[in-house]
Order: structure tokens, then sequence, then C-alpha cells
């Protein structure tokens, strides 16, 4: 079961490549998928100081604001650093959506081996199986978002981040509902959330923003 920790993310990347990428995107995707392994690696060391060893209140409500802390919103931005160091001045004119997923899947599959050291001992399957399907279906919605933004500049295009956050968010909860013991219900409403958000971020991709 661990093993879908680590391939979830490239053979998504491989899905999304073979469906929408041009011939030019394909050819350059491969720049941008070493950008994302090399720099995810010290992040990955980053996310465990800043949340990783955060120990989870176990039946609290905060438990859902910790996970979307650890595996949503700490993730993403330990990549703006990682992206800016990558592309150096061309850290502007390469955020497009398809360099962003070339970036961040790859990126997320670092993150994942970590979480699969993390979680070695978890007795039961969900929440190994679950966390990568509701990560990497909300980076295909981060980068459709990013890319309106980019579509409709700053400061309106912010608003395209709320998709996002909601969709993490409600993530998160889901996710905290398979330690609530109603795993049942977190695996609906996980199952809602991924398929909504890998959904939306291609519909948003296949509308050719992509510039």
């Amino acid at each position: 079961m661990y093993a879908f920790l680590l391939v979830s993310a490239p053979v998504s990347l491989m899905a999304l490549s073979a469906w929408f990428y041009t011939r030019e995107e394909r050819l350059h995707s491969p720049v941008h998928i070493f950008r994302g392994l090399v720099s995810a690696l010290p992040m990955v060391f980053l996310w465990y100081l800043a949340g990783g060893i955060i120990p989870p209140n176990w039946g609290s409500g905060s438990l859902v604001f910790l996970y979307w802390w650890q595996f949503w919103l700490l993730p993403v931005l330990l990549t703006v650093p990682g992206w800016l160091i990558a592309n150096g001045r061309a850290a502007g004119t390469e955020l497009k959506a398809t360099s962003l997923l070339s970036f961040l899947l790859p990126y997320l599959g670092v993150f994942c081996l970590g979480w699969m050291v993390f979680y070695w001992s978890m007795p039961f399957a969900a929440p190994v199986l679950v966390l990568p399907l509701l990560t990497v279906s909300s980076l295909i919605l981060l980068a459709g978002c990013v890319e309106l933004a980019r579509w409709y500049g700053l400061p309106s295009g912010l608003v395209w981040a709320l998709p996002y956050l909601a969709a993490s968010l409600l993530g998160a909860w889901a996710y905290a509902l398979l330690f609530w013991n109603r795993p049942a219900v977190g695996l609906l409403l996980a199952g809602f959330v991924a398929g909504g958000s890998t959904v939306g971020g291609i519909i948003i991709l296949r509308r050719k923003y992509i510039a």
C-alpha cells in the first residue's frame, strides 16, 4: 500500500502529459521534473521541522487544521522558494500550468516518500491510500487556479486562490474523519473532493488558458 504513495504523483503526471501537453511542452517537461525533484529534497526536512513533528490532538476539531497545515498549506508554501531557486530570473515567465504541473507533481512525489517514512507503522491502509489522492488532485486544481490568476492579473486574480483553499480544507476534513472512526463518511467526502478538484483543474487546463 505504501507504493501507492510513491507512484500516484508520477503516474498522474504521465497521464496529464499524454492528454493535453503539446509536443514542445513534453520536450521541456523533463527540465521542470528534474528541478522539482532536486528542490524538494531540502524542503522535506523543512516540512518536518515546521509542521511534521507537531503532535496531533486526536478527537479534536483542531486535527483538521493540523492536517491542512501539514499536508496542504505547508508543502505548497515550501514550493515557492523551491520554484524561485530552481527557475531563477525565469520564475515568472515559466509560471505556466504545464510547467507548474511538471514541477509540482515530482515535488510532491518526494514529499510522499517522506510521508511513507512518517506513516510506516500505520496499522490501516485508508489514510496512506487517501492522502496521495487528495494531495495530487489538489495540485491539479492549484495549477489551474494559478493559471487563471496569471490570466486575470493581480490583484483580481488572487480570488482564484479560494477554490484551492476550499478544496484543500475539505480534503483535510475528509482525511481527519478517517482518524475519527468515520471511515465511510471520510472516504465519501475524499472521493468527492478528489474528483471535483481533478475535474475542475482539468476543465481549466483544457480550456486553453495556457499561454
